[in-house]
């Protein structure tokens, strides 16, 4: 029972929905699981809880 866990921005319920199918597409189809099987895991990051380098990903968004 592969579990994926995909982590990044903030999206829709619909691109949640399309990115679930699609892994589990590739997944059924790599592993040769029934995708009964496969379970995907969203870690949503807010940008004010992400840095790169000395600056938080918001911060850079708005160009400080």
């Amino acid at each position: 029972m592969p579990i994926i866990t995909i982590e990044g921005p903030e999206i829709s319920r619909e691109q949640k929905v399309e990115l679930v199918k699609g892994v589990c597409e590739l997944l059924t189809r790599v592993y040769k699981l029934p995708e009964d099987t496969i379970n995907t895991i969203i870690k949503e990051n807010n940008p004010d809880n992400l840095g790169h380098g000395a600056k938080l990903i918001s911060d850079l968004r708005a160009g400080k």
